[in-house]
């Protein structure tokens, strides 16, 4: 009797098993990549600072409404194409910002 197609997909020696095991790591994996991004409420300038000086790429930073004085914050994380780093309103024109300082603000990451 000949095996069937599906357990032949799986008898092809070495290097299926190989890839096989390299696929189920990588697809371990990935999630966890975006697991790491995270949604940071603020209601504050200081938070608003404070979230950021702490930016990773992929996270968002969403602003209650409100007016946010804050002086010349800089942010040295990169964003990606795949995770930017994203500051918005919680509410479309809700959230208004008034930086103070010579430079405004600054982003530097690579």
């Amino acid at each position: 009797m000949r095996p069937s197609s599906h357990t032949r997909a799986f008898s092809r020696g070495p290097r299926s098993s190989i890839a096989l095991i390299l696929a189920t790591w990588l697809g371990a994996l990935l999630p966890a990549r975006t697991a790491w991004a995270e949604v940071v409420p603020v209601t504050t300038g200081a938070e608003l600072e404070a979230a950021i000086d702490a930016a990773q790429a992929g996270d968002e930073l969403v602003l209650a409404d409100g007016t946010y004085a804050i002086g010349s914050p800089s942010c040295a994380a990169a964003g990606t194409a795949a995770s930017p780093i994203v500051v918005r309103a919680e509410d479309p024109l809700g959230a208004r910002n008034e930086v103070y300082g010579l430079e405004g603000f600054r982003g530097s990451g690579a």
